[in-house]
């Protein structure tokens, strides 16, 4: 058997064909007693100039596609014991959730040294990581999950530089912090992290 090439019409010919074939089923079906199927066209139709639909598919499981390009992010945050001490705690998340970002969990404890040395065991190398380690384990913390669109940039962005003397106004870190090494908040840099932070401090 030789090998028939697709046929290919413009698309407003493919509708004129549809459009007959409908008719004909109609005829055929009131004619006949029988409900045999019309046989299939045997021909391909190729449609050109036509429209390609596609949906996206989730980017991952922590990323949910919104609206505008947007994604639901989680990240992670800590109100640092400088700011618990210092009584900041309450508004601290009145800010958070002025700026539209919901607490979807949120607990106050005291890191153990073990807990802050594998939650900062990338600084480990660094010459401030003991002194680092000394101050997160030196009060009570709070933790927080937080829930935005694009959660992660948006939270760097609102609590500042890590220097609060540099930071901008109205950020976090400059309404609360005092120095580079007591600057009121941490927040997670990537989703990576911001996944490894909650598993490791709020647990599984």
């Amino acid at each position: 058997m030789e090998n028939r090439k697709p046929m290919k019409i413009s698309f407003y010919t493919f509708l004129f064909l549809a459009s007959l074939i409908r008719t004909e089923s109609s005829i055929i079906q009131k004619e006949s007693d029988s409900n045999t199927p019309i046989p299939p066209i045997e021909e391909p139709i190729l449609i050109e100039n036509h429209t390609t639909i596609t949906v996206d598919q989730p980017q991952s499981i922590d990323d949910e596609p919104v609206k505008n390009n947007t994604l639901i992010q989680s990240t992670f945050a800590i109100i640092k014991p400088d700011a618990v001490n210092a009584g900041f705690t309450g508004q601290i998340i009145d800010y958070v959730e002025k700026n539209g970002f919901e607490i979807t969990r949120m607990e106050k404890k005291r890191l153990t040294q073990e807990e802050a040395e594998n939650f900062y065991s990338e600084h480990k190398e660094k010459p401030f990581y003991q002194n680092l380690i000394t101050f997160m384990t030196s009060g009570p913390i709070i933790i927080l999950s937080l829930t935005k669109e694009n959660a992660v940039a948006e939270w760097r962005s609102l609590i500042g530089s890590t220097n609060p003397e540099k930071a901008m106004i109205g950020t976090i870190r400059y309404m609360f912090g005092s120095s580079k090494e007591e600057n009121a908040v941490h927040g997670s840099d990537s989703t990576i992290s911001a996944n490894r932070e909650i598993a490791l401090l709020f647990g599984k």
